[in-house]
């Protein structure tokens, strides 16, 4: 029985070697995470994307309040077969295995945050494909979809050419039926102004339209 139990537990610790070593070496070091805090006392829900620049993702500490997951955490990386290059076309590449999913309830109505990885380029070796994945975030309010898969990017370097505009904080009022979308990434480094979305509004929101200086929805 000892030997069975020591055993699974030697598996387990080359397992988590292994999904780590699958992680391409960055020169930069930087890993990114999703963060969520539910705050009953004010009654709202935030969600932000923050990274971290260190040798590892280990010595991460979320702020106060809030929930941490590193996104690399819900990818894997794939190598190309033998024989076929590790380039921008045939090479590594990152695929989802999970998403990362939070419950918080509020004034009597349940939430859940969805968080999902995306990448603008899934090829490591492509443009925009090295680094950890940032977040994709989908909220349901009572089971009825509220936030539907709008996308967060850290300091938004690498954005789609007329394509949604990423953001990498978003904060949810039950008081005020309200999200706050803020730090909205604009052209060549620049933030947008945050702007204030109903909850009767956001499931249909066009993530493309918050490039647009002074958003109000109709």
């Amino acid at each position: 029985m000892r030997y069975a139990i020591f055993f699974r537990f030697l598996t387990m610790l080359v397992m988590a070697g292994s999904a780590f070593a699958s992680r391409p070496v960055l020169a930069d070091n930087i890993w990114n995470f999703a963060l969520v805090s539910c705050n009953k006392s004010s009654n709202t829900i935030d969600i932000q994307e923050a990274n971290y620049d260190n040798f590892d993702e280990t010595g991460y500490s979320a702020p106060a309040g809030y929930q941490s997951k590193w996104l690399g955490s819900l990818v894997k990386y794939v190598s190309p077969p033998e024989g076929v290059p590790d380039d921008a076309v045939h090479g590594t590449h990152r695929e989802k295995i999970a998403d990362w999913k939070v419950s918080c309830r509020l004034s009597g109505h349940d939430y859940l945050i969805v968080i999902s990885p995306w990448s603008l380029n899934n090829m490591v070796q492509g443009q925009c494909g090295p680094g950890d994945p940032d977040l994709k975030l989908t909220v349901y309010r009572d089971k009825v979809l509220l936030i539907n898969g709008q996308r967060f990017s850290y300091g938004g370097e690498c954005m789609e050419d007329n394509g949604p505009s990423p953001f990498f904080s978003v904060k949810l009022s039950e008081s005020r039926k309200e999200v706050t979308i803020g730090d909205i990434a604009g052209e060549n480094g620049s933030k947008l102004p945050d702007f204030q979305i109903p909850y009767a509004q956001m499931p249909k929101f066009d993530q493309r339209r918050s490039q647009t200086l002074g958003y109000k929805p109709n």
